[in-house]
């Protein structure tokens, strides 16, 4: 999705703003990695942190990928998407200038802390906690 600062959100896919034959994708496969803890600190709260980045096999989760395109070979559709694809200050003397980095795919990271509030005690010990 795009916004040129107005309220209007617009689907840059529908608008092939690199002038892409055919629209890319919506959904990929992602590789998760990470690493995380999580710590009792009291009998009835927990808290935790955890770090996720996710390796992807697409390179449009931007919707930047090559180069900008040449309108006179293979435009963008329609005049919104020109205007989605050359987002410069100036707006000129790019085509096919490099827009992304097409040897490399999009990866996207997570960051959490999480605090975990038991609500009531069970009346069985929970072993895994360490706690009776």
């Amino acid at each position: 999705m795009g916004n040129l600062g107005g309220a209007q959100w617009e689907s840059l896919r529908e608008l092939r703003t690199e002038g892409q034959t055919k629209k890319y994708r919506l959904y990929q496969i992602g590789i998760p990695f990470g690493c995380g803890i999580k710590l009792n600190v009291a009998k009835m709260v927990g808290i935790g942190l955890e770090w996720g980045p996710r390796k992807t096999f697409t390179d449009y989760i931007d919707d930047v990928s090559k180069t900008y395109p040449n309108p006179a070979i293979n435009p963008p559709n329609g005049a919104l998407g020109m205007a989605f694809s050359n987002r410069t200050r100036d707006g000129g003397g790019v085509i096919n200038s490099q827009r992304g980095n097409p040897r490399t795919k999009d990866w996207y990271v997570f960051f959490g802390l999480t605090l975990n509030i038991k609500l009531a005690l069970s009346p069985e010990p929970c072993y895994a906690t360490g706690f009776d």
